[in-house]
């Protein structure tokens, strides 16, 4: 049987999410929202592009690292 997105983040200890190149606003707000309900979990949130000014509206875009 194939575990869930639930069932793989319950049982994980750490998270990476990644965004693409040149994101989208949708894009970085989902993103932002799965990694602060991680809480409890050792998550990190990346992108190879810098974040601009475009997404400073956004809470947790400070923690998206390159």
């Amino acid at each position: 049987m194939k575990p869930t997105l639930t069932s793989a983040l319950a049982e994980s200890k750490s998270v990476v999410v990644m965004l693409p190149k040149s994101p989208y606003f949708d894009q970085v707000a989902a993103a932002l929202s799965l990694f602060l309900s991680l809480k409890d979990k050792n998550a990190t949130i990346m992108c190879d592009t810098p974040m601009t000014v475009e997404f400073n509206r956004l809470i947790g875009v400070n923690k998206v690292s390159a």
